[in-house]
């Protein structure tokens, strides 16, 4: 091999070797971006870790208060059944009140009326008498 092809071959070696370097260099360049990357979807991981504890433990109060609301409910709708049970006692007691008010006046309004025959009687009576005493004397 003559000096000629010897330079030739160096050159050529040291352009592939630059090529490499390059290569080389890039393929650096892309593992760091790659390393980037990989923090950052670690990083997600975690705060996705942390989002699913905080929903479980929302998730555990929600279904919490939903149980108290539906408790709450409960004894309500129990509370509504006895205020029926009430409302209805006070309209049949209302109902017997109006009765017995019925009867009470009926029985108040009787001497009254006992009263008023018993005069009623005693005017006819008197107007007969009347009656009876002219007629007499007029025959």
């Amino acid at each position: 091999m003559n000096n000629e092809q010897m330079a030739e071959l160096i050159l050529t070696h040291t352009r592939e070797i630059t090529e490499l370097q390059a290569t080389v260099k890039s393929a650096h360049h892309r593992i760091s971006e790659n390393a980037e990357i990989a923090a950052g979807i670690n990083d997600l991981a975690r705060s996705i870790t942390e989002m699913t504890a905080e929903i479980k433990h929302l998730t555990k109060r929600v279904d919490a208060s939903i149980e108290k609301i539906e408790a709450g409910q409960k004894a309500q709708g129990s509370r509504i059944g006895e205020i029926e049970k009430v409302v209805l006692s006070i309209a049949r007691i209302e109902k017997y009140i109006d009765e017995h008010k019925k009867r009470l006046d009926v029985i108040e309004k009787a001497p009254a009326q006992k009263w008023d025959k018993f005069t009623w009687l005693i005017i006819a009576g008197v107007a007969g008498a009347i009656i009876t005493f002219v007629m007499s004397q007029i025959l």
